[in-house]
């Protein structure tokens, strides 16, 4: 469905309420920007909407001569200043904590089709803050934006955001191995003799859509069920939607998946579900029997799973997410992210903003200052 379009010259702007308006260029669309990554693929962006899809989808298309130049595709959402309520009325792209990734979708030769986009955003009169989470740093995208909101006279907040590790591959794998401390050498060979060789531990690399999929699925269910992430109520396998979600994302046409399984004595204890898309390996999500820890085998099946990259051409393996010591230890390198929010010119707009950039800037500081002034000393004895 196609809402009335922003009109200005050759380059016009619509709002869709359907992807599918699109799909026939988005592939060669997201070629042409700098967030070029699977989690803005026309297929992950689909099926994201049919597992974790809200109310009111606004996709805002931009096109130059007829050509896709431009796309923000939004969602609704009601929360409160707190995170509770529904006060304020917020959009935000299509992201979650399932994807971690965004990314402005704009044509690097294009970076005018930006403002378009916004001024299409102004008139829609459903939303008081856009909340652009989990952006991609890049400096040049990042500027374009923030040029193209003040020009607009809108106001925003941006703050940074997680840091996710990346290895670059290059070389050999033997190269790299040596390239690490002896002492980290012999630690990671030590935990691969102890649970492979004297325990008979087995790892099973599958990559794409063939036979034994749907059981392999099912062990890495099985695993999540075991992990820290069960009590928390975040593991796939306790949640039906997680599990069809990340199953139709394992039937990408494109055979994106890479999964790693480790077993022992038959028993399924560590798994890592990839993504391998333009010789870049995503690590989306990875867990191991807490009932195994002492054996180490989420670490023996990483450290199988980058000699698979090395031998397979990868170029890059992701590690997504945050910053942490066991994703740091194989890096060389970090990815920055930023979260924007976007302030409407509507009343509540303006409050948000007014509360967002200077209430709570100025309830940080008399905060700070307060818990600097040091307590009475005490008598004691007396």
């Amino acid at each position: 469905m196609k809402r009335p379009e922003c009109d200005s010259g050759s380059v016009t702007a619509a709002v869709y309420t359907d992807i599918g308006s699109v799909e026939e260029e988005w592939q060669e669309f997201i070629s042409r920007c700098e967030s070029d990554h699977p989690f803005n693929s026309y297929y992950w962006l689909k099926t994201w909407w049919k597992h974790f899809g809200g109310e009111g989808p606004a996709i805002i298309v931009v096109r130059q001569l007829d050509k896709l130049v431009c796309c923000l595709p939004t969602t609704t959402g009601t929360v409160g200043v707190r995170g509770k309520g529904s006060f304020f009325r917020h959009r935000r792209l299509w992201v979650n904590t399932h994807s971690f990734r965004s990314g402005i979708l704009c044509d690097r030769d294009v970076p005018q089709a930006l403002h378009r986009a916004i001024d299409c955003l102004l008139t829609l009169a459903d939303w008081d803050s856009l909340d652009l989470f989990y952006l991609p740093g890049n400096p040049g995208v990042q500027q374009n934006l923030k040029q193209c909101l003040a020009s607009s006279g809108l106001r925003f907040l941006d703050r940074p955001g997680m840091q996710s590790p990346f290895l670059h591959i290059n070389g050999s794998w033997d190269d790299f191995v040596n390239s690490l401390s002896k002492r980290r050498r012999e630690a990671e060979r030590r935990k691969s003799r102890k649970l492979c060789d004297k325990l008979g531990a087995r790892i099973e690399i599958k990559a794409g859509k063939g036979a034994g999929l749907d059981e392999a699925l099912n062990d890495c269910w099985k695993i999540s069920r075991q992990t820290w992430k069960k009590a928390r109520g975040s593991a796939i396998g306790s949640s039906t939607q997680l599990q069809a979600f990340y199953r139709d994302i394992a039937s990408a046409p494109d055979d994106w998946l890479v999964l790693g399984l480790l077993y022992l004595n038959n028993e399924p204890i560590a798994f890592e579900y990839n993504l391998l898309y333009q010789n870049t390996l995503y690590n989306l999500k990875l867990g191991y029997s807490l009932r195994q820890r002492q054996l180490s085998p989420g670490q023996v099946l990483r450290f199988r799973m980058l000699e698979w990259a090395f031998d397979n051409g990868v170029e890059c393996f992701d590690y997504m997410g945050n910053e942490a010591e066991y994703k740091s230890r194989f890096s060389n390198g970090a990815l920055p992210h930023e979260t924007v929010h976007i302030f409407s010119r509507s009343l509540r707009g303006r409050l948000l903003a007014l509360y967002r950039l200077r209430l709570m800037s100025t309830l940080r500081r008399l905060k700070r200052r307060l818990t600097a002034i040091p307590l009475p000393l005490r008598e004691s004895g007396r």
